[in-house]
Parts: structure tokens; sequence; C-alpha cells
């Protein structure tokens, strides 16, 4: 388990956000805690990075994350792009309640599942999985 660590910018010090990394023979784990947003967006960008360098399935957890808004978006959905566009698994768990209305309401929901925009986003969803 490795620590990638936190951020905090000036004007953002309330927000504290921090990626948890693990690995095994199946896939890499980044574990997302915290509030991600502007000030946590360089941080989750060299996590994710770093992560498909080793070149394993990418299974980002969001179940630990309290709320995110549109620059945790756009590096989830471009760590999602890269992967298919190499071949590689890129999957995201259904995250807390909140997670998943944010992203159903910006419409990543259907692309980080790789399936249509669900009906209701407080349906239970399985993890969501970008295929290659």
């Amino acid at each position: 388990m490795e620590s990638i660590g936190a951020r905090r910018s000036e004007g953002f010090e309330k927000a504290r956000f921090t990626v948890e990394r693990r690995d095994d023979e199946e896939s890499t784990r980044l574990i997302l805690h915290g509030e991600l947003d502007l000030g946590g967006q360089a941080t989750l960008r060299d996590a994710l990075l770093q992560a498909e360098r080793s070149g394993a399935p990418l299974v980002v957890v969001l179940d630990q994350l309290i709320s995110l808004d549109s620059a945790g978006i756009g590096e989830l959905l471009q760590s999602c792009r890269r992967a298919r566009r190499g071949g590689r698994r890129f999957t995201v768990t259904p995250g807390t309640e909140n997670v998943r209305r944010v992203l159903w309401i910006s419409g990543a929901l259907g692309e980080l599942s790789d399936e249509r925009r669900p009906s209701d986003p407080m349906d239970p969803v399985p993890a969501l999985h970008a295929a290659p």
C-alpha cells in the first residue's frame, strides 16, 4: 500500500484529497479519499499516469470519495480514454451516492461505465467498466 500524497493549493485549504495505491497480480487499484476538486486535480493526474505506466488493469475506487467536481471528472475521463486507446482495462467503482449523482448529472457515468446513461443515478450500479 502506497499513499500517493495530498496536496493543498492556496485557496483550497479546506479541501483534502489523497490517493492510495495498491498493486497486486491482477490490477493496480487507486483508492480516492476525501474531496476531489481543482486543488487535488494534479495529485489525481499524477497517480493515474503513474498507474497507467505499469500496464496493469486499473481500478479507481470511488467509495471513499466525499465529492468531486469537473476537474476530477475530466481526469477520470482522460484516463479512461487513454486506457481504451491502449487496449487496457479501466474500471471505476460506483462510489458514494453523491459521487454517482455528480457522474450521472455530468454525463460521465455512461462513458466511464461504457454503457447507456442510467435512468436513475441512485440505482445500485455494479462496478463500472470501460472495455478496451
